[in-house]
């Protein structure tokens, strides 16, 4: 499902959701989907040490891939991919965290940005960046965002993913312990074990991107070949990707132009995060009923793009939906998921 929201409708779900209790409702279980690993009970990781042994292969599959750090030699990455937004392309030319260029295009938008004196600047004016080349962005640069809050639960999962074993680590939020297949609140990802590499990544339930590899690294690192990203149960984009040295590509490539200047800073495109409402619905009496909705969301708060990624009963995807018009502005294009839970109505 997918649906594009003009900012002429923009509505602040905060002021429709004011009036709805705080309080924590148990949810039905999360639906099958045929993209998730995890198709049975996941362990919980109860001892220090199976959870300093989890953590550490999560960050060995990390480092693995970080290329945004500060020992990584200059590179320029390059990204050519169909998608629900259309086809496009991305580069980035990385010399270091002070001098760098990443540019991208999809249909008819494209998006600039290049760091000079502190700041960043870009295209277009207002620093909007396309939905799809902010989904592959963090799809590419995903360990740039680190280990998730190890304080939390931590699950393991043994899978077969794609012919290999692989390992699964599910990550949810403090304060909870969670039993059975994965819940609405747990962050996944899944590493082979020969090789250490991230194979599957799912933020939310309903949102998967799927990594292939080089077989020659990357002066070290597994920089990914292949991405594809599932949402919702459909096929949000397929990527191919390619990185080699950077050699001495020209300066000017690295100036803000006037025109840039002339806009002003703009804002970076911020990795993904989570929002959770509670919101009371007449066709719920017992069990809340989850909806995850992805949204784009520029500097002004607007929701550019949306999409549902999972929905327990899919006749409140709509209202979901209808929900997500707006956020309180903060400069930056955002990737925010939604998980709504519908309630009965006190």
């Amino acid at each position: 499902m997918f649906l594009r929201l003009s900012s002429a409708t923009l509505l602040t779900v905060s002021a429709v959701l004011a009036q709805v209790p705080l309080q924590p409702f148990a949810s039905v279980a999360v639906p099958p989907d045929p993209n998730e690993p995890v198709t049975g009970i996941a362990q919980a990781l109860s001892s220090q040490a199976d959870r300093s042994n989890a953590l550490a292969l999560m960050n060995r599959a990390r480092l693995r891939v970080q290329l945004h750090a500060a020992r990584t030699p200059s590179f320029q990455i390059s990204a050519t991919f169909t998608s629900s937004y259309g086809v496009g392309s991305m580069t980035e030319t990385w010399m270091n965290g002070q001098k760098w260029r990443w540019s991208g295009t999809v249909g008819n938008n494209s998006a600039v940005r290049i760091p000079a004196d502190g700041l960043h600047y870009g295209l277009p004016q207002g620093g909007a960046i396309p939905p799809a080349l902010h989904l592959l962005r963090n799809a590419i640069f995903w360990a740039a965002a680190g280990v998730p809050d190890s304080g939390g639960s931590l699950r393991s999962s043994a899978v077969i993913w794609n012919g290999k074993p692989a390992t699964c680590l599910l990550f949810g939020p403090r304060g909870e312990q969670i039993d059975g297949g994965r819940s609405w609140d747990e962050e996944e990802y899944c590493i082979d074990d020969a090789s250490g590499v991230l194979q599957v990544h799912s933020f939310v339930p309903g949102t998967y991107v799927d990594y292939t590899y080089n077989t020659t690294p990357f002066h070290g690192r597994s920089a990914p070949s292949g991405i594809t990203i599932f949402i919702g149960n459909k096929k949000m984009m397929d990527a191919q990707v390619t990185i080699a040295d950077a050699g001495t590509p020209d300066e000017s490539l690295f100036v803000p132009t006037e025109q840039m200047r002339s806009y002003g800073p703009v804002g970076t495109a911020m990795m993904a995060n989570r929002w959770s409402w509670e919101y009371p619905s007449a066709s719920v009496s017992d069990l809340a009923k989850p909806v995850i909705v992805r949204a784009s969301v520029d500097g002004e708060g607007s929701v550019v793009a949306a999409e549902v990624s999972i929905a327990s009963d899919a006749a409140l995807a709509e209202t979901a939906l209808d929900l997500v018009k707006g956020f309180p502005p903060n400069g930056n294009t955002r990737e925010i998921y939604v998980q709504i839970k519908f309630v009965a109505q006190q």
